[in-house]
C-alpha cells in the first residue's frame, strides 16, 4: 500500500508515467504512484519469495479529488475499507502476516548492513543488546 498525502486536484492515468497535482492556479507533477507501487510490490514480493497473492494499493487523503477515471487500486482514504473488503478472503492470517514483516524488516536490515550504513549496524547491536536487558518494576 503506498500512501499519498497530497490535495487538490489529481489528474492521472493507469498508464501514464506522470501525474499532476492541481491546487489553485499552481500544477505539481509526480511519479504515477501505480509505477511506484508496481516497483514496491516486486520487491517485497522477491524478499518473501511469494510468486503471488500481493496486491498493489495507492491510497490518497481525502483532501485529495480525482478529476479524471481512477485505476480500480487507487482510492480516497474513505474508499480504503470498502477496497479492503473486495480482497476478504484472500488476506492472510495475523500470525503468517507476523512473520511477513519479519522477514521483510531481517531483510531490509541485511541491504542496510551490507551498504556498511553504520547507523543500520548500530540499530542492530542495540537491538541485540536490549533483548538481553529483563523489565523491570519500579515501586
Amino acid at each position: 500500500m503506498k500512501l499519498k498525502n497530497y490535495s487538490g486536484w489529481i489528474f492521472g492515468g493507469e498508464k501514464q508515467a506522470q501525474w499532476t497535482q492541481k491546487i489553485f492556479t499552481k500544477q505539481t507533477r509526480f511519479k504515477n504512484p501505480l509505477h511506484q507501487n508496481y516497483k514496491h510490490c516486486l520487491a517485497v514480493a522477491h524478499c518473501l519469495g511469494l510468486v503471488e497473492g500481493l496486491q498493489s494499493v495507492v491510497v490518497f487523503s481525502d483532501e485529495a479529488s480525482f478529476k479524471t477515471p481512477l485505476p480500480k487500486n487507487v482510492v480516497n482514504e474513505s474508499g480504503l475499507l470498502s477496497l479492503i473488503a473486495q480482497y476478504k478472503g484472500q488476506i492472510t492470517e495475523s500470525s503468517h502476516s507476523t512473520n511477513l514483516a519479519f522477514t521483510l524488516a531481517a531483510e531490509r536490515l541485511d541491504i542496510a548492513l551490507q551498504r556498511s550504513d553504520s547507523d543500520a549496524k548500530s540499530l542492530h547491536l542495540m537491538q541485540f543488546k536490549y533483548r538481553r536487558i529483563e523489565p523491570t518494576i519500579s515501586s
